[in-house]
Order: C-alpha cells, then sequence, then structure tokens
C-alpha cells in the first residue's frame, strides 16, 4: 500500500512556463532591417555613369566630315557646262 501517492505530483509543474516568451521578440527585428537598405544604394549609382559618356563622344565626329565634302563639288561642275552647249545649235 505504499507505492501510489509518489507517481503523481511530478508530471504537472514543467509544461506550463516554457512556452510563452519565445514569440514575442522575433516579429520585431525582422519588419525594420530588411527593406531600408536595399532600396538605397540601388536607385543610385546604376542610372549615373553610363548616361554621361554615352551621348557625347558618339554623335560629333561623324557627323561634321559627312555634311561639307559630298554636296560641294558635285553640285557646281554639273550644273554649267551642261546646258549651255546644247539649245544654241539649230
Amino acid at each position: 500500500p505504499p507505492p501510489s501517492p509518489p507517481p503523481s505530483p511530478p508530471p504537472s509543474p514543467p509544461p506550463s512556463p516554457p512556452p510563452s516568451p519565445p514569440p514575442s521578440p522575433p516579429p520585431s527585428a525582422k519588419s525594420t532591417t530588411a527593406p531600408k537598405p536595399p532600396s538605397s544604394p540601388k536607385s543610385t549609382p546604376v542610372p549615373k555613369p553610363p548616361s554621361s559618356p554615352k551621348s557625347t563622344p558618339v554623335p560629333k565626329p561623324p557627323s561634321s566630315p559627312k555634311s561639307t565634302l559630298v554636296p560641294k563639288p558635285p553640285a557646281s561642275a554639273k550644273s554649267t557646262p551642261v546646258p549651255k552647249p546644247q539649245p544654241k545649235q539649230p
């Protein structure tokens, strides 16, 4: 009759205080240090350097020597010695 009152008080106090303090601190530090740093340094040093040196030394040299040495000599020697000695020979 002595082995009856000891197996009752041990399985009661352990499963109560541990499942309460863990779900509190994690949701506070995750929504403040994530969407802050990756949004600043990405939209600044990208569209600055490739837009300056590309639209300056390209359309300058090929547009100058082409529209000066072509329409000058062929337009002066063609409209002079052709329509003169044709209509004066009846």
